[in-house]
C-alpha cells in the first residue's frame, strides 16, 4: 500500500503526518469501520484491530489486514455462549487469549471472543487516529495514570477534549464532529461487550445517517451512577508499557 499503516502515519516524519487532515481521518474510520464490518458480515471475527493492521492506499482508502489471529464463527457455533441462543449477534466464543496488548478487550483475557471484540480495538483505534497517541501511554491526572480510553472520558467529562488532539493536524478539525467521534470511541471501549455498538452502527453513524443517543445517554447514566472518582468506566482495561503480542511472532 502506498501509504502504508496508519500506524506507519502516525507515527512517521512531519512531512507524513501533515497529510492526515481531518477529512482523511474521518475517511479512514469509516472505512476501517466498513471492512471490519464486512468481515462480522462473513462470520469472522479479526481479533486484532489496531492501526497496524489498517493499510492506507494512494487515496487513503483503509483496507483491513493481517488474519493471522481470525476466528471465523461457524467453526466454534456448537459451543458458542449467548443469551440469544447460539447464532445470536452477541454470541461469544470460548478460545486462547490472543491479541495486542492495549487493543483487547477485557473479555478476551478470559479466552472470550466475539464481534464486539472487534469492536473494543476499533474504539481504541479511533482515539490513536484522532489523538496521534499510542493505546498505551498512560497520563497522570490527578494521582491516577490514564490509559487512552480512561483520559479521554476523563477530558470529556471535564470539557477539555481540545487536549486530546493530534497536535500534528493540520487545518484544524471540526469540534462537534470530534466530540462525537470520541464518543463512539468511548462507546466501543465499553467493559461489558453487550453495551458496545455493533460495527454496523458505527458506519451509519460515522455516515451521519443515525446518532447514538440512545447509547450515550445510557452511557451517562451508568457513569453518574459508578460515582464521581470512577476514571475508568469506559474501560476496564490496563495500560500497557509497551506493544507486545500475547499471540507470538507473526
Amino acid at each position: 500500500m502506498v501509504n502504508g499503516t496508519l500506524d506507519s502515519l502516525l507515527r512517521g516524519q512531519s512531512t507524513e503526518k501533515l497529510q492526515l487532515d481531518w477529512p482523511t481521518r474521518k475517511k479512514i474510520a469509516t472505512g476501517a469501520a466498513r471492512g471490519i464490518s464486512h468481515l462480522h458480515d462473513l462470520r469472522m471475527i479479526h481479533r486484532d484491530i489496531k492501526p497496524a493492521n489498517i493499510l492506507l492506499d494512494e487515496n487513503f482508502e483503509a483496507h483491513v489486514a493481517d488474519y493471522g489471529l481470525a476466528l471465523f464463527m461457524d467453526e466454534h457455533k456448537e459451543k458458542a455462549v449467548s443469551e440469544g441462543g447460539p447464532n445470536g449477534e452477541d454470541a461469544y466464543f470460548t478460545d486462547g487469549t490472543m491479541g495486542t496488548l492495549g487493543y483487547m478487550d477485557p473479555e478476551r483475557f478470559l479466552g472470550r471472543n466475539s464481534v464486539k471484540s472487534d469492536a473494543y480495538g476499533f474504539g481504541v483505534t479511533l482515539l490513536e487516529l484522532i489523538s496521534g497517541r499510542r493505546a498505551w501511554e498512560t497520563t497522570d491526572l490527578d494521582g491516577f495514570k490514564l490509559g487512552l480510553p480512561q483520559w479521554a472520558h476523563a477530558l470529556l467529562k471535564d470539557e477539555q477534549l481540545e487536549r486530546l488532539v493530534d497536535t500534528n493536524m493540520p487545518d484544524g478539525y471540526n469540534k462537534s464532529e470530534f466530540e462525537e467521534i470520541v464518543r463512539l470511541a468511548l462507546l466501543c471501549t465499553q467493559s461489558d461487550p453487550k453495551k458496545r455498538p455493533y460495527m454496523a452502527e458505527a458506519i451509519l453513524f460515522l455516515e451521519g445517517i443515525i446518532g447514538l443517543e440512545k447509547r450515550w445517554e445510557e452511557y451517562q447514566h451508568e457513569d453518574r451512577l459508578s460515582g464521581p472518582n470512577n476514571l475508568s468506566s469506559s474501560s476496564n482495561s490496563t495500560s500497557c508499557p509497551s506493544e507486545e503480542e500475547l499471540s507470538g511472532p507473526r
